[in-house]
């Protein structure tokens, strides 16, 4: 049986954890406002049930927002970033134009309806996710080139 290891040999031992940067930080706050946006469309699907499109549209925000924050995370490429945005975005204006005139072409979605709480959080996500997504495309990554002296 070998004694447990103390001071310096313990220095080797033990892993130091990771500082996250303010880009890296910004990325995970993307990846889980696309999610937490999609877990709020996917809990929307029971309750309109029987509204014409409209259960067969929260389930495919659903899979939509959770595959792009998985993505935004996994993958923030510039592209990956703005399609995410673009994705959101779009959310955003359909859930704005059902809440102020109607969608008349969406069966289920023709007449407006009054914005609710669960309206209100998944927005805000997707708002977020915009923002974010829009301001790290902006920001060149670090350089992986060591620096010169």
């Amino acid at each position: 049986m070998t004694e447990p290891a103390t001071g310096p040999e313990l220095a080797r031992h033990v892993v130091a954890p990771q500082v996250v940067s303010g880009r890296g930080t910004v990325t995970v706050s993307v990846g889980a406002a696309a999610v937490g946006a999609g877990l709020v469309h996917a809990a929307a699907v029971g309750p309109h049930a029987g509204h014409g499109a409209m259960p067969a549209l929260f389930a495919t925000a659903a899979v939509v927002g959770v595959v792009a924050g998985v993505t935004a995370i996994v993958r923030p490429t510039r592209a990956v970033l703005v399609a995410v945005a673009s994705i959101h975005l779009l959310m955003i204006a359909t859930w704005v134009a059902s809440r102020t005139t109607g969608v008349s072409v969406v069966n289920g979605l023709e007449t407006r309806e009054a914005a609710g709480y669960p309206d209100r959080v998944a927005t805000s996500f997707e708002a977020c996710v915009v923002a974010g997504s829009l301001a790290l495309g902006r920001r060149p990554r670090p350089s992986r080139l060591p620096a010169t002296a």
